[in-house]
């Protein structure tokens, strides 16, 4: 299933390191499930091992397995995705920007004044171009 998933993914044209991402993160997958679960309890159990600040490793992962249920389910017949009974996981937002120097900064979404968008924009390159005419 997920040999064809990444064929899909492939046609659709990624880049090279999205689709090694893609294929380092469904190794962990095949590495923890053998076969596709029919049922919610072991993604459950393996969705909680993910424990980090935010909740994105184990939204993507979900994200990840949801993709694999829903490609079983259109192209090799599994009769319904599991995930269904399980909620999408939730994050609290961290938002990364880059400065000027092209150094990293996180600020919780909330907390702090935040960055000053506008003078990023001045101080780095062009100007930019309307979405309209």
């Amino acid at each position: 299933v997920v040999e064809s998933l990444l064929k899909r993914k492939a046609l659709k044209k990624l880049k090279e390191s999205s689709m090694e991402t893609y294929d380092k993160r469904f190794n962990v997958i095949i590495n923890r499930f053998r076969y596709l679960p029919t049922s919610a309890d072991p993604i459950s159990e393996f969705l909680n091992e993910f424990t980090g600040e935010t909740g994105r490793h184990k939204q993507t992962f979900y994200d990840l397995l949801n993709s694999i249920f829903c490609h079983a389910v259109d192209y090799f017949g599994m009769p319904f995705n599991p995930l269904k009974y399980l909620e999408r996981p939730g994050i609290s937002h961290k938002c990364v920007f880059r400065t000027k120097l092209g150094h990293r900064s996180g600020v919780k979404v909330g907390q702090g004044s935040g960055p000053n968008w506008a003078s990023l924009t001045e101080q780095s390159g062009p100007p930019l171009k309307p979405l309209t005419k």
